[in-house]
């Protein structure tokens, strides 16, 4: 399962985000970086947190499982087409999906062991997000300049970002 095999990357991922979006001044030390990524790797592998995580993933694991795919598969159709129309060409056949089947009819018989697996690797993957840490904390420099970059290359008008 490719999805589950990304679990670092993702955690990875979400920290370097954290690192890069924290509100840093330019007077902000090495060392005070250096115990932030030392704080959250530590954090990453604090059993009572990863058992925390795993819980919270096996729980948003089984409530999406059981979620109905027919409503979203009736979106994705109706958009899908409207998109073929304007592009002046046909649709391809939709797909006959049961409007009361779960995500979890749609994976079939290994449908139940989804959340479980995911679960499973949750500690795994914040062992691995905690060891990236140190990687972050060398990329910092490189992320907050690009991250610079990004705000001064979008438009003004945009309400979220300032350009202060």
């Amino acid at each position: 399962m490719r999805a589950i095999r990304s679990i670092p990357l993702l955690f990875g991922t979400l920290a370097a985000l954290g690192f890069a979006a924290s509100p840093a001044s330019a007077q902000e030390s090495d060392e005070t970086e250096t115990a932030a990524a030392e704080d959250l790797s530590e954090t990453l592998r604090d059993p009572q947190v990863q058992a925390t995580a795993t819980a919270t993933v096996a729980i948003l694991g089984e409530v999406l499982l059981d979620m109905p795919v027919g409503p979203l598969v009736e979106a994705m159709d109706e958009a899908v087409d409207k998109l073929a129309r304007e592009a002046g060409t046909e649709a391809p056949p939709r797909k006959d999906v049961d409007p009361d089947a779960t995500l979890r009819d749609m994976l079939g018989p290994d449908g139940d062991r989804v959340s479980v697996e995911l679960a499973e690797r949750v500690p795994q993957a914040m062992d691995a997000a905690a060891g990236m840490t140190g990687a972050i904390e060398a990329a910092l420099p490189k992320l907050k300049e690009a991250a610079e970059r990004m705000k001064r290359s979008l438009p003004a008008r945009l309400p979220v970002l300032s350009r202060d």
